[in-house]
């Protein structure tokens, strides 16, 4: 039996010790009666219902580079607000260090209000993470069979770097066919007035801001079609009119693009060994060459002193000889 750790209000799942490939256990399905159940546990003066060990046939799996805001908006997906008073499921990191070491999920009602659909968000470590974390990441996946959404969180100022869309590329290659499935959420973008001003006077707005994403990722992606964009401040004040109502507005779109949407099917576990497999061998061959190219650059570098030297040694000698052209002139006129 997997080891179950209580953490706050909900169940983490250490996903090394019970995800690996040799696990089978049959997890328990969450019914949609059950948030209406005792099992739901309400936090006093929020709204957040957490449901302990189960999975809803909803599922949300989190993406994007460490320090994007993942576990923020995944914490706001069941609920958490800037205003809440207990500490969201998904711990959070600050400064340089990451804040999800690991792959785990958390049950509750959408958006933590009473009478909304169930849903399991799977928060996810960073892409900056290795290659283990994204290798534990899809066990994960399919152990749980079948994925709504995925949602890339891209931080609102950050560049779309090619190391961003070389990780997406390992996910896409090793999940399969995920991209219809998928929606971008714009991180960082404040809704409050002191932002709304600063974007007004630096002629940045969300129509153009999303054209250009949805043109880079079609780019890096080398995909035909354009991800849906949705701006989701996780850490908008619920006090707050005007941050209140695009927080609603934009998640209503989110859930809406999620109805509507296949459900994405894990591809078979011997795929998944053979996916992971080519993986690592590209990844230790682009190590080998990232090895050669070291020690070519450091040849290069010993080259460029040694031709240095003769170009100097040359240019010495020359200046010799222009001395001793002009003193035999001299001495012959």
């Amino acid at each position: 039996m997997c080891r179950i750790l209580p953490l706050i209000f909900l169940v983490f799942i250490s996903v090394p010790s019970c995800f690996g490939r040799s696990h089978s256990e049959v997890r328990q399905n969450c019914s949609s009666s059950i948030l209406k159940q005792g099992r739901v546990q309400n936090v006093q003066y929020q709204q957040q219902s957490l449901v302990q060990g189960c999975v809803f046939e909803r599922k949300i799996v989190i993406l994007g580079a460490q320090g994007s805001g993942k576990s923020s908006l995944g914490n706001s997906f069941l609920g958490w607000t800037l205003n809440s008073l207990r500490p969201g499921p998904f711990f959070v990191g600050h400064g340089v260090e990451a804040g999800t070491l690991m792959s785990s999920y958390s049950s509750g009602a959408w958006l933590g209000k009473e009478g909304s659909p169930g849903v399991t968000v799977v928060d996810t470590p960073g892409f900056n993470s290795s290659f283990e974390d994204m290798e534990e990441l899809v066990w994960l996946l399919a152990d749980l069979e079948e994925v709504d959404l995925f949602v890339i969180v891209f931080k609102h100022g950050d560049r779309f770097s090619s190391e961003l869309a070389r990780s997406l590329k390992t996910i896409g290659r090793l999940l399969g066919s995920i991209w219809r499935n998928t929606v971008v959420v714009v991180s960082h973008w404040s809704f409050d007035a002191p932002s709304r001003l600063r974007r007004r006077n630096t002629r940045v707005n969300k129509n153009r801001y999303a054209e250009q994403l949805a043109d880079t990722l079609k780019e890096k992606l080398e995909i035909d079609f354009e991800m849906p964009i949705y701006f989701v401040d996780s850490h908008h004040n619920n006090h707050d009119r005007v941050e209140k109502k695009n927080f609603e507005s934009e998640t209503d779109g989110l859930w809406k693009f999620l109805q509507n949407a296949w459900t994405w099917k894990s591809i078979t576990k011997s795929d998944i060994d053979e996916a992971v497999r080519d993986i690592k061998r590209k990844f230790g061959e682009l190590q080998q060459k990232c090895s050669v190219f070291v020690e070519e650059k450091v040849l290069f570098r010993d080259l460029q002193v040694e031709n240095k030297a003769k170009i100097d040694a040359q240019n010495s000698l020359i200046e010799f000889m222009r001395r001793q052209i002009d003193h035999m002139k001299r001495s012959c006129l």
